[in-house]
């Protein structure tokens, strides 16, 4: 069970991107959470960026995005659902662009990540400080 949350990007929703001390990410959005690997975010991002509103239909490396008959979106990965307004996926964007740079995902340079990664499973070290506890 994950006991240490270092957050990655939120905004005053409450929608929350976090990584744990198992190096899973935890993409808290309303009342449902999505718990992905941090190789997976890119994927993530590079399909909502790519998304238009008129797409019925759009699917990448296990994520599906569909588009509603009221105009919302569905983001599904695996049998885990999100539904999104037109305002929550540009939201989401912005965050998962937040975590993608947090984590350092586009910069191969360690030198300029805050981050250490510990192992293969790219695990963050952090101080304690810098810990959330979450019961």
């Amino acid at each position: 069970m994950c006991q240490r949350l270092i957050t990655l990007a939120y905004d005053e929703a409450g929608h929350h991107i976090a990584q744990c001390e198992h190096g899973t990410i935890h993409l808290l959005w309303v009342r449902a959470s999505l718990f992905l690997h941090a190789d997976m975010l890119l994927p993530l991002l590079s399909l909502l960026q790519c998304w238009h509103p008129r797409q019925a239909e759009a699917a990448s490396q296990g994520f599906v995005l569909r588009r509603m008959d009221n105009g919302h979106t569905q983001l599904w990965y695996g049998c885990v659902g999100l539904l999104l307004r037109d305002v929550d996926v540009t939201t989401l964007c912005s965050l998962l662009w937040e975590a993608v740079q947090n984590l350092n995902l586009l910069d191969a340079s360690p030198s300029r990540s805050y981050c250490r990664w510990t192992d293969e499973y790219r695990t963050l070290t952090v101080h304690p400080d810098d810990l959330e506890t979450h019961n």
